[in-house]
Parts: structure tokens; C-alpha cells; sequence
């Protein structure tokens, strides 16, 4: 109990009860993630992630997708940081959705446990959700392949990542 009351006394009042909100949507998150679990999986989901919102390699892959006609059959969930910035984009098959887990999101919980394929060159968000037999997981590199992906530290990648781009 004494560490307890000593976060208190650190993040104060306020601080507190932002941070049990945060823990509060985390777990809520996570629920809703595993409740959709029990949906089917949608081969025609993809779900692109990048450090720096809607850029990098991930963007890359992306537009080359949009400008060769490929994402005419699949919808693009952009997990982004400043989820204000892209409101107004308006993109053919492509949604924006906030990827922290301070905010409760049942969408982005809905697609991650239903995409087909997630995508990423950075972040990787689903080591701390049980992943699903049938999901791809694709990690585009910077060109070595040696950089450890953020996320990873701790969990078995191999049992993540299903293919890696350099």
C-alpha cells in the first residue's frame, strides 16, 4: 500500500485519477479486444502503424498500394498518433483511428483482433494482445532488419511476425 500512496502523493489529486483512468481504459481495451476475438477475421482489413503519424515505410508501402490500385479491394486502418490531424483526410477504403491505449477504443480493439494483416515499421501493438491464428503480422525494416521493433522487448517475435520487409 505505501507505493501506492506514494504515486499519489507524486502525481497528486488529478494526476491520480488520470492515471487510473488510463489503467481503466487499458484494461477495457484489452477486454474488448479479446471479446472481438470471437468475430471472423477479415481478409479485406489491413491494419498500417508508423512512428511519425501516416509515414515511413508503412506510408510507403501504402501509397504504392493506393497508386497501383491494390486498396481498391482492401480497407486501410491507419493507427495514428494525433488522431486530429487526419479527421478531415478523406481517403478511398481508409480510416484513421488513435493507437494509444490511454483512450478506450472498441473500433481499433474491433480491428486489430479482425484484421487480416497488420502492417507496421516500428510500434509493435500487438505483442501485448494474443494474436490470432490466421492474422499476418508484416514488419517493414530500415533496411538491416537487425533494430529490434518497439513493443517487442520481452515477447518471443518470432510468434508475432509472420514476414519482414527490408
Amino acid at each position: 500500500m505505501g507505493t501506492i500512496v506514494k504515486k499519489m502523493r507524486e502525481y497528486g489529486f488529478f494526476g491520480t485519477i488520470k492515471m487510473a483512468v488510463y489503467v481503466a481504459n487499458g484494461i477495457l481495451n484489452k477486454l474488448m479486444y479479446n471479446f472481438c476475438r470471437l468475430l471472423p477475421i477479415r481478409r479485406d482489413v489491413i491494419v498500417f502503424e508508423s512512428e511519425s503519424d501516416f509515414t515511413d515505410n508503412t506510408y510507403a508501402l501504402y501509397h504504392y498500394m493506393q497508386k497501383h490500385g491494390y486498396m481498391d479491394k482492401y480497407k486501410a486502418v491507419w493507427l495514428v498518433d494525433e488522431l486530429n490531424n487526419f479527421k478531415h483526410r478523406k481517403l478511398k477504403n481508409t480510416i484513421f483511428l488513435n493507437k494509444q491505449d490511454i483512450h478506450f477504443s472498441p473500433r481499433r480493439a474491433y480491428y486489430l483482433a479482425t484484421a487480416g494483416r497488420y502492417i507496421f515499421d516500428h510500434n509493435l501493438m500487438m505483442a501485448k494482445y494474443k494474436r490470432r491464428k490466421g492474422q499476418k503480422i508484416i514488419f517493414i525494416s530500415h533496411g538491416s532488419g537487425f533494430k529490434m521493433a518497439k513493443g517487442s522487448m520481452g515477447c518471443d517475435t518470432n510468434k508475432y511476425i509472420d514476414r519482414m520487409i527490408s
